[in-house]
Order: C-alpha cells, then structure tokens, then sequence
C-alpha cells in the first residue's frame, strides 16, 4: 500500500461518515485497545497524607511514573 503525503488538511481525501449504531463499537473498541495496551499501575494499600497538596503531590508522581 502506498503512502500518500498531503500539502494541506484540504487535499486529503474525506472518511465516510459512520452510521449511528458503528459510532458505539467503534469507541468500545477503542477503549478496549487502550485499556489493554497501558494498565495504570498504582502502588496497593492505603496511603495517609499530611494535607491535600502532599496527597496531590504523590498522585501526580504516580500519574507520572505511568506515562513513558
């Protein structure tokens, strides 16, 4: 199959619109195929933190661990 390079959005050609009842499956499966290629890890137990910013803090560095 050959690849096509475009100078601007409007030489692409157009997708054919999907009818209503694909729009849903389409959108499961992407979720599926999103939720099996990356599982979010999260350290297990329960974690007590001194205020909302340190709680804030250590989600934000597991959120981060999580993006590669």
């Amino acid at each position: 199959m050959p690849i096509k390079k475009f100078r601007r959005v409007e030489d692409m050609p157009v997708a054919p619109p999907l009818a209503p009842d694909q729009i849903w499956a389409h959108i499961a499966a992407l979720w599926s195929l999103s939720s099996t290629l990356h599982q979010a890890r999260f350290p297990p137990g329960v974690h007590k933190n001194r205020n909302l910013d340190e709680a804030n803090a250590r989600r934000l560095s597991w959120l981060r661990s999580n993006v590669k």
